[in-house]
């Protein structure tokens, strides 16, 4: 067992992942895949929070990403989650439990990462050129989650980031473009002072 320290998420490697995973019923286990979502640009935290919502107590959420989702890291600790990660080459398996549940009592060890406030992308300046569609919004979004008001992200990017904007406007941010560079698209987006 491993003492449960519910800010930081715990890192296994496949086999205890695979062990423990398959030692909860299948009954109260749910799975998203959040690929197929993000292909599309569209962002995969309502899905995550509905099936969080209809998660058993004694259960777990399995969450597949093509990258570190930091910050949901955040929103689930504040939730009373404990998280576990499984990192294959280009894919995450974040798992998400009650940190109260029966479950959560026979947690495997791992090895817990630095704070997460250390795990923080850069929030200053953000080169997405060589990027693919939707890693550079994927990029964006998860940085200003991190930004303080008054704190401003800037990014380059290789074309129009058309489906980034309702999202930037949803979260209360403001930003600005210029195109005036023949090789990129300079993108400035600030969290406003309250």
């Amino acid at each position: 067992m491993t003492q449960l320290i519910v800010d930081k998420p715990t890192y296994l490697d496949a086999n205890t992942w695979h062990a423990f995973i398959n030692s909860i019923d299948v009954q109260k286990r749910l799975f998203l895949d959040s690929r197929p979502i993000l292909e599309t640009g569209q962002d995969p935290f309502a899905s995550i929070m509905s099936l969080i919502n209809r998660l058993p107590e004694d259960g777990v959420l399995e969450l597949l990403t093509p990258f570190e989702p930091f910050p949901l890291y955040r929103v689930m600790t504040d939730r009373g989650f404990a998280i576990l990660i499984l990192k294959e080459e280009t894919l995450f398996h974040s798992g998400f439990i009650h940190q109260h549940s029966p479950i959560a009592k026979r947690l495997p060890k791992g090895r817990h990462s630095a704070d997460l406030s250390d795990q923080r992308p850069c929030h200053g300046f953000l080169d997405l050129i060589d990027l693919p569609p939707p890693q550079p919004m994927v990029r964006i979004l998860e940085a200003c989650t991190f930004l303080k008001p008054g704190e401003e992200l800037t990014a380059h990017l290789a074309r129009m980031p058309q489906l980034l904007f309702p999202r930037l406007k949803e979260r209360g941010l403001l930003w600005q473009i210029n195109d005036d560079h023949p090789a990129r698209i300079i993108l400035s987006i600030q969290r406003p002072l309250k």
